[in-house]
This record gives C-alpha cells, sequence and structure tokens, in this order.
C-alpha cells in the first residue's frame, strides 16, 4: 500500500505526526504519564490475535513509549489493562512509573489462570 501513496500525501501525514507529537510533548509537559486504556476490552481468548490496535496506533505513530500493565481480570477471567504513555527518551522514568503501578494495583494473577 505504501508504494501507492503520493508524496504528497506522504508530506502530508508526516506534517500530522509532527503536529501530534508537538500537541503529545506539550500535554505530558506538567505530568508524570498519561494513562489509558491498553485495549478495548479484555485479552482475547488464545493466542491466535492481541485484539484491537486502537489505544496502541497512536503511540506507535508519534514513536512515545508505552506500557501496559495487566489491573483486573474480566468476568470471563481474561486480563485487563492500562497503559501508561511518557515522552520519547523518558523511557527509565516511565518504567519506575509503571513499576509503582504495579506496587499499588496488586495483580497476582498468572496468564494459567492460577493466582499468583
Amino acid at each position: 500500500e505504501g508504494l501507492t501513496l503520493k508524496a504528497t500525501d506522504y508530506v502530508q501525514g508526516l506534517r500530522v505526526r509532527e503536529r501530534l507529537i508537538e500537541e503529545m510533548r506539550a500535554t505530558l509537559a506538567d505530568v508524570d504519564a498519561a494513562v489509558m486504556p491498553a485495549a478495548t476490552g479484555p485479552a482475547p481468548l488464545g493466542l491466535a490475535e492481541t485484539g484491537s490496535r486502537l489505544f496502541n496506533a497512536p503511540s506507535s505513530f508519534i514513536g512515545f513509549p508505552v506500557v501496559s500493565l495487566p489491573m483486573a481480570l474480566s468476568p470471563g477471567g481474561l486480563p485487563l489493562a492500562l497503559q501508561l504513555l511518557g515522552p520519547p527518551g523518558g523511557e527509565d522514568a516511565l518504567f519506575s512509573r509503571a513499576g509503582w503501578c504495579e506496587s499499588v494495583l496488586h495483580f497476582p494473577y498468572r496468564p494459567d489462570g492460577q493466582g499468583r
């Protein structure tokens, strides 16, 4: 698909990306991280797919680091997660904040469905 893209459309996409980067940098300037859903719902059953990329595509598009953390189980026993987003180059601080979140969330479940 990329080979069929017009150069003008590509340049326009780069401009949009740069604008989003600057807007997100400004948004994150006064906070430790942005907290948002990692997915539209629980993880899909099985290993055939990872689910919707709806909440992951923006950070991938602008190149900002994210960390996803399980926070609860759905009624069906599948994990629900949140993600933390930080600024480029802020991976160490983002991992530190994720560690703090893990300590507060106390999510004791393993993927096999057994506790701790």
